[in-house]
């Protein structure tokens, strides 16, 4: 029997991915590069973009239990920002 594709749920089966989303080094170092790149970034402020467009992208989602969609998540957040340039320099 010839297979064309295996998928596997990557949380839990193969790997187990641990992230700490809420830890505020993460947000700290997040800021200084988009303030390297032009972003007018602030930790604080980064966070709660991210946790609201996060939370937006699972409640504009069709699916019964959505993932959160982190290009877009970024993406309006990155605009909400100010940033108006490419997305690929950044994403």
């Amino acid at each position: 029997m010839r297979y064309d594709a295996i998928l596997f749920d990557v949380y839990g089966t193969l790997i187990d991915i641990r992230t700490d989303e809420r830890r505020a080094s993460l947000w700290m170092r997040l800021a200084r590069f988009l303030r390297y790149q032009g972003v007018p970034a602030e930790p604080q402020i980064l966070r709660g973009l991210f946790f609201t467009a996060a939370r937006a992208s699972q409640h504009t989602s069709a699916e019964r239990f959505p993932e959160v969609d982190l290009l877009a998540t970024w993406g309006v957040l990155l605009g909400e920002l100010g940033y108006r340039g490419p997305d690929e320099v950044l994403l």
